[in-house]
């Protein structure tokens, strides 16, 4: 069985790569067989690297929405040249056949692609709320965010359409 090496070895914190204080085998979990290592943190290790991430996010934030986009396109473009070894690792790792491996690879980079797509619409769009047939016909639109304001339109509304911090409009025929 081939062994795979995962440079560089440590684990990313800040703007490096820091040395793990453990690492431990990667099996497969059909004949419990080694193909790698991986680099293992400990709890101080994770309290760095979440200080260094909360002390970039104004940082972050206030990029562009292009350099947002072509990072977030960057990141695809590198797994989709990277899938056949990513798949095998996969297949290594889980033990699951190539073709589930294949599909779940393939979803990550579409992942990815939809996060760099999906920055130029953070100002608000227009949604398909029907992706199920329940929701044939219905369309909705608002501003992101959880508590953001949306409305949807369609000839009867039912309250599941609406977020909990907004009440559906009132039909006339409710009323009566």
């Amino acid at each position: 069985m081939t062994t795979y090496t995962l440079p560089p070895d440590g684990l990313p914190v800040g703007d490096s790569w820091v040395p793990a204080p453990g690492r431990r085998a990667v099996t497969f979990p059909y004949d419990g067989s080694e193909f790698a290592y991986a680099p293992v943190g400990d709890t101080a290790l994770a309290r760095q690297a979440v200080e260094h991430a909360a002390g970039l996010r104004r940082t972050v934030g206030a990029l562009p929405s292009h350099t947002r986009r072509q990072v977030l396109a960057d990141v695809a473009a590198a797994l989709g040249d990277e899938l056949p070894g990513l798949v095998d690792l996969l297949v290594l790792e889980t033990g699951k056949p190539r073709v589930d491996c294949d599909i779940e690879m393939l979803r990550t980079v579409a992942t990815w692609q939809a996060a760099a797509d999906e920055v130029a619409h953070l100002h608000g769009e227009t949604v398909p709320l029907d992706v199920q047939p329940s929701g044939e016909g219905l369309s909705g639109s608002g501003r992101g965010g959880p508590s953001a304001s949306w409305s949807a339109s369609r000839a009867s509304t039912t309250p599941c359409c609406w977020p909990p911090t907004r009440s559906p409009p009132r039909s006339p025929r409710a009323a009566r």
